[in-house]
């Protein structure tokens, strides 16, 4: 785009429109600086010339159904997993996690579904109750690695890990949607915007009292600005 703004080219060719980029307002804005310094646009397949103005402006109307469409699209699947997750707990995606296997009924593994699997919430049992101990990420990582107590995709654990399943409502049954609009105005958000706390199938999985020693130590920890030990 430089080297157009310097006319040091008379044309440009693309193999596809897609390969100019995915946000119409930039191939547009790219088309106009090409006009406006006289370098040619060609684009195999392309049905309107893109060095021509007033063919740009069918661009323009073609380029703002296309944008409704996706948009309409984005929209309707916000929906769709908001009221899947708000009427019956189904996830739409999820990162694997120590305690949970997915769900199978009639020997179908049910998507966005979650049971419990007892042994390796015994594990996690000891992982909050040792971090309570410890006060610590990295340490707490490092007394995994010498248990040999794996995460679930059969990886060691490390500090990021920890932090992603200490705090972890799953455990005691509840999930967030959308918690980063917790406070604002609902006014001013659309319904599947709205934060909302989901209780989950398989409820608790473990105690209350533990949960919340975990989080008061979670707290402790993010309180002490200083380089985790």
């Amino acid at each position: 785009q430089s080297d157009i703004g310097r006319k040091r080219h008379r044309f440009v060719i693309f193999k596809e429109l897609a390969r100019i980029a995915r946000d119409s307002s930039l191939w547009k804005s790219f088309f106009r600086m090409c006009i406006e310094n006289d370098c040619s646009v060609c684009i195999r397949g392309f049905p309107i010339n893109p060095n021509d103005p007033s063919q740009l402006f069918l661009l323009d109307i073609l380029a703002a159904a296309a944008e409704y469409e996706v948009n309409l699209t984005a929209k309707r699947i916000r929906e769709n997993v908001f009221y899947a997750m708000k009427s019956s707990g189904k996830f739409n995606k999820t990162r694997p996690l120590l305690g949970f296997d997915p769900l199978v009924v009639n020997g179908e593994p049910k998507v966005g579904f979650y049971s419990v699997n007892p042994a390796e919430v015994k594990t996690v049992e000891w992982i909050f109750e040792e971090f309570c101990r410890l006060g610590s990420y990295e340490a707490l990582a490092q007394s995994c690695e010498e248990k040999s107590i794996l995460n679930k995709t059969g990886e060691v654990f490390t500090a990021p890990i920890l932090r992603y399943l200490l705090a972890n409502k799953r455990y005691i049954g509840k999930w967030e949607l959308n918690p980063e609009n917790r406070m604002k105005d609902v006014k001013r958000l659309m319904p599947y915007e709205h934060f909302a706390e989901i209780d989950l199938p398989h409820g608790a999985v473990v105690s209350q009292d533990l949960w919340d020693r975990v989080q008061k130590m979670v707290t402790e920890v993010a309180g002490n600005h200083t380089v985790d030990k």
